[in-house]
């Protein structure tokens, strides 16, 4: 699989990782197993822990994985976020301070049995916590051996280089990005291409809305939240691609976002044998040009941002 340069950073990624977002008490631990083997063999390592997995359920699973097969911790790349609780009540899930950050990561740390991870995330901007203080907590965490590089979830452009300032080194960043969300383009991305910061695409399906022919399919109460016209039309014209290429939805949907300028890689849900072939499938796609600027097109992110050739 192709590997990319996170931002200006030191750090080689995939073009596409694994994420746990889906991963749920349902998961057996046998399918999860064949599920991160699957992505090695084909060189993924980048595997993202989801903060939104039900009751840290993504977490339990990679550190029976870890505990109970011969995998080298060292042959994975760990990304793991901090900051927020699905669990906390309604206007308390967001809390960034170094007592919560680094509680939340050290439960994190033990809980998979590992002594740091690759990648920590702040998983979204709080405005209650000071700047320096967010700062400082990711100097702490790198200099204790935590974690080996920090990155940020869901900032805007300036809150980016806000931090960044703060940095010696460039921050990258996370944020939604599909073909039905992309409004990354008017503020972050130009901001992360300026700071040398890399971009992860998170929601590359958007909550697999993409992934569906004709947008048929189970979602999530969350997925509604795409439920318009306009997404209807992008669906359609993913599926009609789709076809032409005889592929699938989410291989084309992959496809477009980790093409997009400025995106390093994308994270995105894998929890079944049939999710796992689109993704391997998509890493070795390149849209053929007219079908890009289609969905560049009926998407509207057509000429916000200098498309990479």
């Amino acid at each position: 699989m192709e590997r990319r340069q996170l931002g200006r950073s030191g750090l080689r990624v995939p073009v596409l990782g694994l994420g746990t977002a889906g991963w749920d008490t349902s998961l057996h631990l046998d399918t999860a197993r064949d599920l991160l083997t699957g992505m090695l063999d084909h060189g993924s390592d980048l595997v993202d822990i989801s903060p939104t997995s039900p009751g840290n359920t993504a977490e339990a699973l990679l550190g029976e994985l870890l505990e109970s097969t011969a995998l080298d911790r060292h042959e994975l790349l760990l990304s793991l976020s901090s900051g927020y609780d699905p669990d906390a009540p309604a206007g308390r899930r967001v809390d960034c301070s170094r007592r919560a950050l680094l509680s939340q990561l050290d439960a994190s740390l033990r809980q998979l049995g590992t002594e740091y991870v690759d990648v920590w995330t702040i998983a979204a901007w709080d405005p209650a916590t000071p700047i320096t203080e967010l700062s400082a907590t990711m100097d702490l965490v790198l200099s204790s051996g935590r974690a080996r590089y920090v990155a940020v979830h869901g900032f805007e452009g300036w809150q980016l280089a806000l931090l960044a300032g703060k940095r010696e080194e460039p921050l990258p960043s996370a944020c939604n990005y599909s073909l039905l969300e992309h409004h990354a383009d008017e503020d972050l991305i130009p901001a992360a291409q300026y700071l040398g910061s890399g971009v992860i695409a998170t929601r590359p399906l958007a909550l697999g809305v993409l992934a569906s022919p004709r947008g048929q399919g189970v979602r999530s109460p969350e997925a509604h939240a795409y439920d318009s016209e306009h997404a209807r039309t992008v669906v359609d014209a993913v599926s009609t691609a789709a076809q032409g290429l005889g592929t699938s939805p989410a291989s084309v949907a992959l496809a477009w976002a980790v093409d997009r300028p400025g995106v390093s890689c994308a994270v995105v849900g894998v929890r079944n044998p049939r999710h796992l072939s689109d993704v391997l499938d998509a890493s070795e796609r390149r849209l053929p040009r007219p079908i890009r600027a289609a969905l560049d097109d009926v998407s509207g992110a057509a000429g916000r941002l200098n498309v990479r050739e």
